[in-house]
């Protein structure tokens, strides 16, 4: 287009913050062996969360044309928004584990087998604490902030081969996706 002029335009978000989360388990396990070829396990927990963390984002924009015109800004900055969170809080919840192995020692004429095999599954916990923001200094909104432990599941297998060598291998399907649940978007 003649006669106009293509400028370039940058909006800042410098961000700061701090995050501290414990997550500590209390668990009771308990294995059966089921006949000469299986055993059985489960654990129970109790897991507790603390987590504290915050954050500030400045939006800075010269221009104004981002900037939150409903929130009133902190003078002297008239082209900027200041943006935090605060989570301080604790949350408790219980998961377990279940898991089954096959040790094939009827087959073996001295009962030792140097097979292994076994399946798991692991129910994660889900923590809820409340989050707090701010806009420019002024309360903006609080919600409650999910943190998922994700389940998981797995399978493997061991070779003992002699009294020095074992050989293994484990694979594991964790379910990231449920660390979703909750999430709020650009929070």
């Amino acid at each position: 287009v003649s006669g106009e002029q293509l400028v370039a335009y940058s909006v800042t978000t410098p961000v700061t913050g701090r995050a501290t989360t414990d997550v500590v388990y209390w668990s009771v396990s308990e294995a059966f062996e089921i006949g000469r070829d299986f055993s059985i396990g489960a654990t129970a927990s109790y897991a507790t969360l603390d987590a504290k963390a915050s954050s500030s984002t400045q939006v800075i924009d010269p221009l104004e044309l981002f900037v939150d015109p409903t929130h009133p800004r902190l003078p002297p900055q008239t082209t900027v928004d200041l943006y935090q969170t605060e989570i301080d809080g604790t949350d408790s919840g219980f998961a377990y584990s279940i898991g089954v192995q096959w040790h094939p020692v009827s087959p073996f004429h001295d009962g030792k087998s140097p097979w292994r095999f076994g399946a798991v599954f692991r129910k994660g916990v889900e923590f809820v604490v409340r989050e707090d923001t701010r806009m420019n200094g002024l309360p903006d909104q609080a919600f409650n902030n999910v943190f998922v432990v994700p389940d998981r599941y797995a399978v493997g297998a061991s070779y003992a081969l002699g009294k020095r060598w074992l050989f293994a291998l484990q694979m594991e399907r964790i379910e990231y996706a449920d660390q979703l649940k909750g999430f709020r978007s650009g929070v």
